[in-house]
């Protein structure tokens, strides 16, 4: 399945696109990447949200396993960590990035559809993005992927969404 994108950062063709809306997928070249390991899945979504910022492995392990005492919380984020460094495609496409007790990875050479969004939504006075805006959302932020973290995030999304359609 190819996904098309309209590109907005000087026609700049990406290698990999990640979905968001509706659930959590990544692309190469247009061809579904499957990220088979729930946890792995997970923390790649959230990172992705967080869009370039660094979160410390702390605050990970507890978003992330927030019934596991510390030690084993940590204990499964390194488990998930090793698994996605062992996934050429998926270190390919996330960059991901560990200084000492902060992880972050680099979305610059990732299109997300949630940028389309947002690019479009911020231009919504004109009826063209309005329109377009409406084109990457297929669903709820994440919601075939349930996360108790990401509400904050669907509820963004979807007073967004609601905006669009006034």
């Amino acid at each position: 399945m190819i996904y098309p994108i309209i590109f907005f950062d000087n026609n700049q063709i990406y290698p990999f696109s990640v979905e968001c809306f509706h659930r959590f997928l990544l692309y190469e070249k247009g061809i579904h990447v499957p990220i088979t390991c729930k946890k792995a899945k997970e923390l790649l979504a959230l990172l992705v949200l967080e869009n370039k910022a660094y979160i410390s492995k702390k605050h990970l392990a507890v978003m992330l396993w927030p019934d596991a005492d510390e030690q084993h919380a940590r204990d499964c984020l390194y488990k998930t960590l090793r698994w996605i460094k062992k996934r050429p495609t998926i270190c390919k496409a996330f960059s991901l990035k560990i200084a000492r007790e902060l992880i972050y990875i680099d979305t610059s050479g990732i299109k997300r559809d949630i940028d389309e969004f947002d690019n479009c939504y911020n231009m919504r006075d004109n009826p063209i993005f309005r329109q377009r805006a409406l084109q990457p959302y297929k669903g709820k932020l994440l919601e075939q992927e349930y996360y108790d973290w990401s509400i904050d995030y669907q509820i963004f999304y979807e007073i967004r969404y609601e905006d669009l359609l006034k």
